[in-house]
């Protein structure tokens, strides 16, 4: 059992360092936007016992590799690498310390780009447990930029109905893709499209699709793009331009004569607006009295009949012109107001005043009503209220306060609510005594019984029981509870001799931080602590303990913060001081009641001091090369021996240590360039080791010889070449600190400033020297260097090639030139060259062969149609060589021979031609009389004047090729022309269009315009009657709505040409239409009252035989109704005739079919008579008889008469059930009764506090009756009934009981034996008025 406890310790060790393993906690995935700021977490979890981290790796998987982005080394530093250095930083400062924390490893990206996107690893390397890693997802998310626009500026609306894009919405390059989608009221198609960036992004771009109109103009689209749950809109209206839509208004139908100021106004509705207005009077001019200003058209002055007529507006925009009409008619005398409104008016009127009334009596009723209720409600709650008990403790809780009792929960509730009282009635607790808590009671109140006892050493207090004192001194006395199960050490075997044992040992510390002194393996029973400073011989006690518990001296305050080490006499000493230095001794007193052992332990401490930062001087942070540097290392504070280590971090951020020693200055000799970098002083004690924050040092130098780097490269014996309009880019570049400053000079002239000078397009004027002069301005020296360059450039375009006939069309010259370019280009012929020798140029292009070339074939080397030559050109500013070809080959059809007029007549020409071939081939004129020249000269025309022509005789063209050995011919004889028609007689009924036809059979020779003459004899031309379509072979006429009297007869044809003349002749025949049939009004009549529109239905005789196209209908004004013309004239009787013939209005009637039709905008005061005309195309029929159209029946009366009636039994009906409504609740409102129906024996009622139907049962069938009477029955106002019952009342009876034969009381039954009610004399008043 002795190793029971050791045993139960090593199996707890083993457990908690299985179950205690190292992990790396990442982050389950990351994100965030390009340019915003991320972390990766990494952190790891120690074992238990720890395990030492050697290295922190973050790495970047890329295509399955891995590449180290940062590296953090508890002894070199932090690294990270180039592409992250300005953008990754390790988040945890502590990373960064010379004594590093590398637990929490996190990275963070200041500025996240897209190519971060990645699965990154954090790697731990530890030992002894070696590495341990985990991998996180960083996404990288790119906002997208949101446009939207209209698809076009300008959008028309057209008739053709065509679907068009409007707007478009653009969600550009966002990662992921956004979401578009549109809000507007206007239907349309959406067409949407996405597209990948090369950089990973997307772009979604949606189009708005619609039809353009009228009704979608200024509606409004919203583009709505959603991104990762955030939502951007934009905007756009449409701007539709669209034709006027015309409207004129102004005319009412009731312009009377002598009516004043009377106008029109054109309403358009148009985009963009009307620009013009043009008033039109259909069949007539705008009266002289009207005023036009844009779309208005007043008539100044009284009305008279020149005014009536059809009024048009024309409307003119930009995109289209459209009307708008109006038919104005004037009557005599101003309309009545007819009686529609009036009687509407009526309707209306009683309606409200029914309903008026029965709102008014049933608002009076409601207000008395709730008045009685209110005051019912008040004096029973007053005979009600009564106190209810308290509860327990209402007493000290709510004293004098009491609560009224309510029927229910949620109602004292509300009440509680209404009355904002806060102390709500909760079920009764009775206090406890004393109250509960968890806090002491008197915290360190005691009570001493001091009992002092007289010593020379001590004193002792004796404090009571249950209570608590607190310690004398403010310091904190810590007491770790034993471990169970573990026993104590063994005392130490001191030599019973009584010799005191004296110890030594040293203590190293470190201000600031806790030191431990340790004062025997054991606790002894008493034992003194005592301190003696350096350079004195004072000893002070620091702390005792003479077994009543230890007591810390205010010396110790200086040494740092002190505690006493539970179950030992060893002390902690926290936040060290520098002033702790020096020896502590321990006098430990063993076994004072047996045998006394004593043990002095000295312990000299020694005080170290950390080092603090150090930072780094220089006595020049920019020298100049091959010069002297001095560098120190300062530091406030540190203990020595300081051990100085200096190091070098180069720009890519490699640090290598270059010196070290124990010397804080270090001096530099013949600084170069390469010093140039970060530089850092370590400086290290026992204690620890700083490193100091770098410094720059920059060497300044140069400028060295410029380097010239030409792009793109090309070296000749001349120097530096380009070719031609390629981009030249010439970069100078020399190693200085500070960076040079650099000036281009082309031929000694300066012509940029900076390292890079691009000439883009470079010309050939550009060919020269180009130096580049290296400046450093700190040190004020230069350097220079030049170069040669030279621009090639090619001849212009293409080599050019030409064929000629030579020797008389025997032989053939091939040419091919191409001047230009530097150097001068290659030319060389190829194809069929077989029996061609080389030395055979022409004489005259061998001054400069490689610039124009020729070779003559001569007729022994002719060869076959269709041979190819081409001439090759090639010159070194050419990656290929170009070329131009020819072909030889004969015209692939016959010569041919036209003959032509001028334009004044004074010459005939004849023309030859012999179109195609390589070369031309050559032709010339032979004619009669040797008209024409020989075959050595080409002459393709023939002039002859005009009217020698000799007619019949032929005309011959010669055309030579130099492929053909025999020559060929074409040949023109001359005639006078020749006319043809189709139909020389033509027959055409009356109102149609007929087409005349007049053809120039095939000729030679050139005629003149054929000309049309009508039967007049007259000549021809585009009219409205006639219309003319003419070429030079043929002319045909279109005789327009053809009319028998005047275009029937003879039309002649005629042309000529240069030999003579011709004419033919068309006769044409016009035909009348047949008679149409007899039509008859068989119906006339107003459809309203209004009178101002008419019907009329008609009936054709022997319809079945046909004939007819249409109707002509006809009204005119008769007289004037009587007693219709106003007040003034009420006096006269019968008609007023209308002076003057009567004036007839017709409209046409184009449906065969139509057996109806109305007419309207009449005059309702004036009689009206009707006929009608049937219509065969341009033939009228017989005029049917006039007819006077009849009056329509007058059904408003009824309406009026049902309308009134229906309303006054309405408002009847209201009246009876509101005074049934009061009779029957004249309890409850007493007040209305009596004001309705007298207050006369009022005395006689009492108040009843129960339902009506409590009442006994012959009581309530007399109730009943009586209300019936009294509501059926018709009363004389004031009439008085006396009613008197008596009835058996158990509760309260109802005063109303009554017999129902008569108001003449009747006597009810007996009451029950021992019944305490007594019958009662009830007397009523009832008032009523009749209606």
């Amino acid at each position: 059992m002795e190793h029971f406890g050791f045993w139960i310790f090593l199996t707890a060790t083993c457990v908690i360092s299985g179950i205690n393993g190292q992990t790396v906690e990442v982050d389950d995935g990351q994100s965030g936007y390009v340019g915003s700021k991320v972390d990766l977490s990494c952190r790891f979890i120690n074992s238990s016992p720890p395990v030492k981290i050697s290295q922190v790796t973050w790495q970047k998987l890329v295509n399955g590799t891995k590449q180290n982005m940062a590296i953090a080394n508890p002894s070199l530093g932090v690294s990270v690498a180039p592409p992250y250095r300005d953008r990754v930083t390790f988040k945890n400062a502590a990373v960064r310390r010379r004594t590093p924390s590398l637990e929490d490893t996190t990275i963070t990206f200041s500025s996240l780009r897209l190519s971060d996107e990645a699965t990154y690893i954090c790697e731990y390397t530890t030992f002894p447990a070696g590495n341990q890693e985990n991998s996180v997802n960083l996404t990288a998310y790119v906002r997208p930029t949101t446009q939207m626009s209209l698809s076009t500026p300008t959008l028309v609306a057209r008739s053709s109905n065509l679907k068009t894009p409007v707007a478009t919405c653009i969600s550009a390059n966002g990662k992921p893709p956004g979401t578009i989608r549109w809000e507007t009221r206007v239907p349309g198609q959406v067409n949407t499209r996405e597209y990948r960036n090369s950089d990973g992004t997307f772009t979604v771009q949606s189009d708005y699709i619609l039809v353009p109109s009228r009704e979608t103009h200024k509606e409004t689209l919203t583009c709505v793009t959603t991104y990762n749950e955030e939502v951007f809109t934009d905007s756009v209206t449409l701007d539709i331009q669209y034709e006027p839509d015309v409207s004129v208004e102004g005319f009412d139908g009731n312009w009377y004569l002598n009516r004043e100021n009377a106008q029109l106004k054109c309403q358009a509705d148009a985009n963009p607006p009307v620009s013009l207005y043009q008033w039109k009077l259909i069949n007539g001019t705008i009266p002289s009295n009207a005023e036009i200003r844009e779309n208005v058209i007043t008539f100044k002055g009284p009305v008279t009949y020149e005014l009536q007529g059809i009024y048009v507006c024309e409307a003119t925009n930009s995109i289209g012109t459209q009307s708008g009409s109006v038919d104005v008619s004037i009557i005599d005398k101003p309309l009545p107001q007819i009686a529609t409104s009036d009687v509407i008016s009526v309707i209306a009127l009683l309606l409200s005043a029914g309903v008026l009334m029965g709102i008014t009596v049933t608002v009076l009723v409601l207000k008395i009503r709730s008045r009685k209720d209110n005051s019912s409600n008040d004096s029973t709650s007053r005979k009600i209220s009564q106190p209810i008990g308290k509860r327990p403790g209402d007493d000290i809780q709510h004293a004098g306060r009491f609560y009224e009792e309510l029927p229910n929960t949620a109602d004292y509730v509300s009440y509680r609510l209404a009355c904002n009282k806060e102390d709500y009635p909760e079920p009764y607790s009775p206090p406890i005594h004393p109250p509960l808590s968890f806090l002491p009671q008197h915290p360190y109140h005691s009570h001493p019984t001091p009992t002092t006892s007289s010593s020379s050493s001590s004193s002792t207090t004796t404090m009571s029981k249950n209570t608590f004192s607190p310690p004398s001194h403010t310091t904190a006395i810590f007491k770790y509870p034993s471990v169970p199960g573990l026993s104590s050490p063994p005392p130490a075997q001191i030599s019973s001799k009584g010799e005191v044992v004296y110890q030594n040992t040293s203590v190293y510390g470190v201000v600031n931080k806790a030191v431990i002194l340790e004062c025997g393996p054991t606790l002894p029973d008493m034992y003194i602590w005592s301190f003696t400073k350096p350079g004195t011989e004072a000893i002070k006690a620091v702390l005792y303990n003479l077994g009543e518990g230890p007591k810390i001296q205010r010396l110790a305050e200086t040494l740092g913060q002190l505690t006493v080490i539970s179950n030992s006499a060893a002390m902690s000493l926290e936040n060290l001081q520098l002033d702790a230095q020096g020896l502590f001794t321990c006098q430990a007193f063993y076994d004072i009641k047996g045998e006394p052992k004593v043990y002095y332990y000295y312990v000299y401490l020694i005080v170290q001091v950390p080092i603090s930062k150090p930072y780094l001087v220089m006595s020049n942070v920019s020298p100049v090369e091959t010069s002297t540097l001095s560098m120190t290392c300062n530091l406030e504070n540190g203990t020595g021996p300081i051990h100085y280590v200096w190091q070098h971090a180069t720009r890519n951020g490699n640090i290598t240590t270059f010196s070290q020693g124990n010397k804080n200055t270090l001096n530099m000799t013949n600084v170069s360039r390469n010093n140039t970098g970060w530089y850092q002083c370590v400086a290290s004690n026992p204690v620890n080791s700083e490193t100091s924050s770098q410094l720059w040092l920059e060497v300044i130098f140069g400028p060295d010889t410029p380097q010239i780097d030409v792009t793109p490269y090309t070296m000749t014996e001349r120097g530096y070449s380009a070719l031609e309009r390629e981009t030249v880019s010439l970069l100078c570049q020399a190693q200085s600190n500070p960076a040079s400053q650099y000036v281009w000079y082309y031929n000694n002239s300066q012509v940029f400033t900076g390292p890079h000078y691009t000439i883009i397009k470079i010309l050939r004027m550009h060919t020269g020297d180009y130096a580049c002069l290296a400046h450093n301005s700190y040190l004020d020296t230069r350097s220079k260097k030049t170069i040669s360059l030279t621009v090639y450039y090619p001849p212009d375009g293409s080599p050019t090639c030409s064929m000629e006939p030579a020797l008389n069309y025997t032989s053939l010259r091939l040419h091919c030139s191409w001047p230009g370019g530097f150097p001068s280009p290659s030319l060389q012929w190829t194809g069929n060259l077989n029996n061609l020798r080389q030395d055979q140029l022409d004489a005259g292009q061998q001054a400069n062969p490689q610039i124009n070339t020729a070779v003559l074939l001569p007729s022994e080397g002719l060869v076959s149609n269709n041979s190819l030559f081409t001439c090759v050109g090639s010159h070194m500013a050419l990656e290929q060589s170009t070329s131009c070809s020819m072909r030889t080959y004969v015209p692939h059809s016959e010569p041919v021979c036209l003959a032509y007029e001028t334009n004044n007549q004074q010459y005939l020409i004849l023309s030859c031609s012999w179109d195609g071939g390589s070369p031309k081939a050559l032709v010339w004129w032979e004619g009669p009389g040797n008209q024409g020249k020989g075959g050595e000269e080409s002459s393709s025309i023939l002039i002859l004047r005009y009217g020698t022509a000799r007619s019949g005789e032929p005309y011959t063209c010669h055309a030579k090729h130099p492929l053909l050995v025999e020559t060929k011919t074409c040949r023109l004889t001359l005639e006078a022309p020749v006319l043809l028609s189709q139909r020389r007689v033509v027959s055409v009924y009356e109102g149609s269009d007929v087409q005349l036809t007049c053809n120039l059979r095939a000729n030679y020779l050139p005629v003149n315009i054929l000309t049309w003459f009508n039967n007049q004899g007259e000549d021809i031309q585009d009219t409205s009657k006639y219309m003319l379509l003419r070429t030079s072979d043929w002319a045909n006429l279109t005789v327009r709505d053809t009319e028998e009297s005047k275009d029937s007869g003879e039309y002649r044809c005629s042309t000529s040409n240069a030999v003579g003349g011709t004419e033919l002749n068309v006769t044409l025949i016009v035909k009348k239409h047949p008679m149409p049939p007899n039509v008859t009004l068989i119906k006339v009549m107003y459809n309203s009252l209004q009178r101002n529109e008419v019907e009329l239905e008609w009936q054709i005789q022997n319809d079945k035989v046909g004939g007819w196209t249409g109707f002509i209908l006809e009204h005119t004004w008769v007289s004037e109704r009587p007693g219709r013309r106003g007040r003034s004239n009420d006096s006269m009787e019968g008609t007023e005739e209308r002076i003057g013939p009567p004036v007839w209005y017709t409209t046409n009637v184009q449906d065969p079919d139509a057996s109806t039709h109305t007419i309207g905008k009449l005059t309702p005061t004036a009689n009206y008579k009707f006929r009608i005309t049937s219509v065969n195309h341009r033939t009228i029929g017989y005029t049917s008889e006039a007819k006077t159209p009849a009056e329509p029946r007058n059904n408003m009366y009824p309406a009026v008469v049902g309308a009134a009636i229906g309303g006054m039994l309405f408002a009847v009906i209201i009246t009876a059930l509101l005074l049934v409504y009061i009779v029957r609740n004249r309890n409850n409102n007493p007040r209305l009764h009596d004001m309705l129906f007298g207050s006369q024996h009022s005395q006689s009622r009492e108040n009843i506090n129960f339902p009506e139907d409590e009442v006994v049962g012959g009581s309530e069938e007399g109730t009943g009756e009586i209300g019936e009477k009294s509501t059926a029955g018709k009363m004389h106002p004031l009439q008085t009934h006396r009613i008197r019952s008596s009835m058996a009342l158990p509760r309260a009876a109802s005063p109303l009981t009554t017999s129902p034969s008569s108001a003449t009381p009747t006597a009810s039954k007996s009451p029950a034996p021992g019944d305490d009610n007594e019958p009662v004399s009830v007397t009523i008043t009832v008032k009523a008025t009749g209606s």
